[in-house]
């Protein structure tokens, strides 16, 4: 049984704790109870991995030069531009493929 302990293990990405590995062992036909369970899973050194905390990766404050503002983000143009009626023609208004006029 202890193999196939090692097995469902690493299969789950050294993620499965002792509840839900009762319950896989349990569906293959292994009579076993949760304190049988943790207490080998103690023994063959199965622990579970914690996860891991959100880290920001983005550094916004460095000294490095930024890229130009190619686009100029107008948000409330005046009249159509030449980059809207391009993404117009392409996509389309009402639905992927219609042109717009």
């Amino acid at each position: 049984m202890w193999w196939r302990m090692k097995e469902l293990f690493s299969n789950s990405r050294d993620s499965l704790g002792s509840r839900t590995m009762i319950q896989n062992l349990r569906q293959e036909g292994f009579e076993i109870g949760r304190d049988r369970t943790s207490r080998l899973m103690k023994r063959l050194n199965l622990q579970v991995k914690p996860k891991r905390k959100y880290k920001i990766t983005t550094d916004s404050k460095h000294q490095l030069p930024v890229a130009q503002n190619v686009l100029k983000r107008e948000l409330s143009p005046q009249a159509p531009t030449r980059l809207g009626e391009a993404i117009l023609r392409i996509c389309g208004r009402n639905g992927a493929g219609s042109t717009w006029q």
